[in-house]
């Protein structure tokens, strides 16, 4: 979670830039949250399936990061012709936020089903 929170605050920086120095601190939240994201998503993805479907589950990650890349420029481009970078941006953290809690509701759910599975 916290990398998800660096991520969304280099998003939030990057959208209110108007200097290189606030560029480089935006790169650095954003840096730290996506190189620890990347790899903990694909951790959890592995983790997932059993050890023999595990080829699968990493190219089934990797195919649907690089579409997420792919969709998500061709649709925020059309987003910041219309409206700019820095709402742009803003969108993007809003979607990063969204993601988040995504994300914690699953993790939340998942580990309370594995717990009234076991008693």
């Amino acid at each position: 979670m916290p990398a998800i929170v660096s991520f969304t605050i280099g998003m939030i920086i990057l959208s209110q830039s108007t200097s290189g120095a606030l560029l480089l601190v935006a790169a650095a939240f954003m840096g730290l949250g996506h190189g620890i994201l990347v790899p903990a998503y694909q951790t959890i993805a592995m983790n997932a399936v059993s050890p023999e479907r595990r080829g699968i589950a990493a190219a089934t990650y990797f195919m649907l990061f690089d579409v997420g890349y792919g969709l998500g420029s061709y649709f925020l481009g059309v987003v910041s012709n219309s409206t700019g970078y820095r709402i742009m941006f803003m969108i993007s953290a809003g979607i990063v936020l969204f993601s988040a809690i995504v994300f914690r509701f699953i993790i939340s759910s998942k580990k309370n089903n594995e717990t009234v599975s076991v008693h």
